[in-house]
């Protein structure tokens, strides 16, 4: 779900997914939706073949459903890289719910696309790291 209201900057959906532990040659983020807020850009990346929703250039509204979690990229495993950044400079990202989230905190939605509130939040759990 887009994290976010904005414009849709890139939209990919050309990749396959990858086989978990595999080397692979193509670009890193594979199939992957980048939103531009005016301000910011956010990417979501390692997006699954064939779920991607959106094209470049629509207007998406924060909880909009854009794609699913894939292996698609460089990409070890099933998961959803999301990468916020403000020219450039990388920025720290807080999610509802959650005190803090690091590089390589894993979450739980506990909610469907369809079961989320009218706003499009969904709640989320931490899990325990590796």
């Amino acid at each position: 779900m887009a994290p976010c209201d904005g414009t849709v900057l890139r939209a990919v959906d050309a990749y396959p997914d990858q086989i978990p532990f595999q080397p692979w040659p193509g670009p890193a983020a594979g199939n992957h939706v980048r939103i531009g807020t005016g301000t910011e850009e956010v990417l979501l990346a390692h997006l699954r073949p064939g779920s991607v929703q959106v094209a470049r250039g629509d207007l998406v509204r924060r909880g909009q459903v854009i794609g699913q979690v894939g292996n698609s990229g460089n990409s070890t495993e099933p998961h959803l890289h999301i990468h916020a950044e403000r020219n450039g400079t990388g920025l720290r990202l807080r999610f509802e719910g959650i005190r803090r989230l690091s590089r390589g905190t894993r979450i739980k939605v506990t909610t469907t696309p369809a079961a989320s509130g009218a706003d499009g939040r969904s709640t989320t759990d931490p899990l325990p790291g590796p």
